[in-house]
């Protein structure tokens, strides 16, 4: 709880400077002496609330993402926040005291000196019961979530089922577990695929450190597990999400590079362009937390039948069961995150490319059909998406339909024109030798090109099965473009590769530079950071780059003492 306390201290400060600067600019416009001296210190003292309620707010985020170990870190973090208050409640006195010696002194025959003193005092005394009334208030105890014991059953823990290369990862729903998931990850590896369900930070049996949880954690376990599979080799990926997991799904979708996704019910917050200025103004005076579970009619079945499915196993007859949800307060910091997923989750769909899958049920209340149809209006592309009228129909529908997708991932639909090329390409390669002995170099120069433009689609193919045609379109214009442009100054200037020219045996060429030396430079690109990615683990980083570049720069080495030979291109100076 104290991390949400000290959100609501920087929302009050931040809310007291802007009426600050906003009051006192006026006074500085269109006030006299006095009010202008008044003014001026509104607008000091307003930004230097404001600078100090911002670097506070960001600092504190920090501590909380860098110190995520229990009730002693957030401890040490009220103590420290609790010292720090009652100290500047003591200097807030001296603020007080010292606008008093300006008012009693140089503003007793000067109006504008006279201003900034009361000034000084406004702000002094509003800061000295800020800081005061905050001080009093810093929580002492830390609050947890009641302990749930049904969460510690095997069935919520992390499961993976090894099967064959294609593989598919689930991601549960808020207050879920891959148990949610099991089903249909058992229905999956029956087909011969990999299956890996995570659970997320706080859930399961780690539900009691929840409300120390930050967004960020939850998305960066699903990119490690998504890495994770594609680390040991799997391929096509398949990513299905539940609920927050779908939202979480569109967030890692840039960075894993699924080959399709399945979205079950996505949660989508509504947020309304107005509620931003109305929050800003409106969220300081609200509790940091609040009980939604107070009035709860613990006998409806309507309220049973949502509570076993969020808290399997729980014995909502036993007093202290309930009287502990009851009594469970909320943290608005907690509503924070979970509208930070679906503020990055809709800010990734716009982007999103992987062949796209939505089932929701029209009467979902958490997960409403509505909201779904504006996340639907973001993607680039039409996804499926069947309606249902229950939530056992729903998952019926999902699972058949998660399944008929994984169909259309299977490697031997996908992957038909890329074994075609392949073969080709393996065919040209092979036959080069005897095809140059029986016909001779101008067959060799066939050849050769025969071999880039049949290597150079297949890559082509294989990046946009994994990224998109959009990404795959921008990518090849990218590397053309860089490629032509640094072989025609490294040809004209001998920068940065050294003093060489082609000859005219590869045709055509631009400005002296063979059109097929880009697709070259194109083909061998994607194996290099294959390599890069099978050393290192990683797709994005220093050691992807610097282990890429070394593949790259490997077959390059290779290559050109044979494309010297066959006299493609003549280095000015031999041997240096």
């Amino acid at each position: 709880m104290i991390w949400d306390f000290q959100d609501a201290l920087t929302r009050r400060l931040l809310l007291w400077s802007a009426l600050s600067v906003a009051a006192g600019a006026l006074m500085l416009i269109f006030g006299d002496a006095f009010w202008r001296g008044f003014g001026l210190q509104a607008v000091v003292w307003g930004a230097i609330d404001a600078g100090i309620a911002f670097f506070g707010r960001r600092a504190s985020g920090k501590r909380r993402l860098a110190h995520l170990g229990g009730p002693s870190i957030a401890e040490r973090e009220a103590a420290n926040l609790r010292r720090l208050l009652w100290i500047n409640t003591g200097l807030d006195v001296l603020y007080v005291v010292g606008g008093i010696v300006l008012i009693y002194t140089i503003g007793q025959d000067d109006p504008f000196a006279r201003g900034n003193g009361w000034g000084i005092v406004v702000q002094g005394a509003f800061l000295f019961l800020f800081d005061l009334l905050h001080a009093l208030a810093v929580p002492k105890e830390q609050p947890a979530l009641p302990p749930f014991e049904a969460f510690a059953g095997p069935q919520h823990e992390p499961f993976t089922l090894e099967g064959g290369r294609p593989a598919a990862l689930l991601l549960h729903g808020f207050l879920g577990t891959p148990a949610e998931m099991r089903s249909l990850g058992e229905a999956l590896h029956g087909e011969g695929w990999t299956v890996h369900a995570p659970l997320l930070p706080g859930f399961g049996a780690d539900i009691g450190t929840l409300l120390e949880r930050r967004h960020e954690e939850w998305i960066a376990a699903a990119e490690r597990a998504a890495a994770d599979l594609a680390g040991k080799g799997h391929a096509p990926l398949l990513i299905v999400g539940y609920s927050m997991g779908a939202a979480l799904a569109l967030i890692v979708e840039k960075r894993a590079q699924p080959g399709a996704m399945a979205l079950l019910a996505p949660f989508s917050w509504p947020e309304p362009r107005w509620l931003p200025p109305v929050e800003f103004l409106v969220r300081p005076f609200l509790p940091i937390g609040f009980r939604p579970m107070r009035k709860a009619n613990f006998d409806s079945p309507e309220m049973r039948s949502g509570m076993g499915r969020f808290m399997p196993g729980v014995d909502l007859d036993d007093p202290a069961v309930r009287s502990a949800i009851r009594d469970f307060r909320v943290p608005l910091g907690l509503i924070d995150q979970i509208r930070a997923v679906s503020r990055r989750a809709k800010a990734a769909s716009a982007g999103s490319a992987a062949p796209l899958l939505v089932v929701q049920g029209k009467r979902d209340t958490v997960a409403r059909a509505a909201q779904t149809e504006i996340l639907i209006g973001r993607l680039p592309k039409k996804p499926v998406r069947p309606c249902s009228t229950s939530f056992a129909q729903q998952s019926n529908v999902a699972m058949s339909l998660v399944l008929n997708l994984r169909k259309q991932l299977s490697p031997s639909d996908w992957r038909g024109g890329s074994r075609g090329l392949l073969i080709a390409w393996l065919v040209s390669m092979i036959s080069m030798p005897i095809v140059q002995w029986l016909l001779g170099d101008r067959a060799l120069l066939a050849g050769v090109i025969l071999s880039v433009v049949l290597q150079a689609s297949l890559s082509v193919l294989l990046v946009s099965q994994a990224a998109g045609w959009k990404r795959t379109a921008l990518l090849v214009g990218t590397v053309v473009v860089v490629a032509w442009a640094s072989e025609a100054i490294g040809s004209k200037t001998g920068f940065p590769f050294g003093a060489y020219h082609y000859t005219d045996r590869l045709q055509p060429q631009l400005l002296g530079v063979p059109l097929l030396i880009p697709l070259a430079w194109l083909m061998m690109l994607p194996p290099a950071w294959a390599v890069a990615q099978r050393i290192t683990g990683k797709v994005s980083g220093a050691a992807f780059v610097a282990v890429s570049a070394l593949a790259f720069t490997a077959w390059d080495l290779f290559l050109d003492p044979q494309m010297v030979h066959w006299g493609l291109w003549v280095w000015d100076q031999p041997g240096q």
